[in-house]
């Protein structure tokens, strides 16, 4: 542990052949912190409104089988901490909000004036949180930010509506105007 408090360190491993692509995060006390073990899938909106499987936090609960896989991916690196039968002390699992295109949603919300989004940043929001703050805190205080932050934009998800022009089947084609 003494180690570790002086070295801080973690590790980030490709994916490998239980599914998992581990991140490893030594504590100082000794313990050590796993994520990466693969096995999310897409929760929807229907999901998420009351009455869905995901509704409350208190039904979001890890996957044994994967972390059964963290286990194995570990136990390769780690044969006293991770190998043979042993089990990890607490597991849990989260919610992560994340952009059909993997990037975060940070700007103006279209059409409210006053009204700002900053999600999405997936696993890394705690790394983005500082220059997130900054950036909407520019957004209120002066109406923009020092960062282009247009590939960030809410609107990146919105059809643009066409009064006229041309269709193929439902997709709008040749000149809209």
């Amino acid at each position: 542990t003494k180690g570790v408090r002086r070295n801080p360190a973690a590790l980030f491993c490709g994916e490998d052949e239980n599914g998992c692509h581990l991140e490893v995060y030594p504590r100082s006390n000794g313990e050590v912190y796993l994520c990466g073990i693969g096995g999310s899938v897409y929760v929807d909106e229907k999901r998420l409104l009351p009455g869905g499987d995901c509704d409350r936090s208190d039904k979001i609960v890890e996957d044994p089988s994967r972390v059964a896989a963290a286990m194995r991916s570990f136990g390769g690196m780690s044969k006293s901490i991770g190998g043979g039968d042993k089990q990890p002390h607490t597991t849990q699992a989260c919610m992560r909000p994340c952009a059909p295109d993997a990037i975060p949603i940070l700007g103006p919300v279209d059409g409210i004036e006053g009204a700002y989004m900053a999600t999405a940043h997936n696993c890394w929001g705690i790394l983005w949180s500082p220059v997130t703050g900054e950036i909407i805190t520019q957004l209120i205080t002066r109406g923009k930010s020092d960062i282009n932050i247009a590939p960030f934009s809410p609107t990146r998800f919105m059809k643009s509506r066409t009064r006229r022009g041309r269709k193929m089947r439902d997709e709008n084609v040749g000149e809209q105007w």
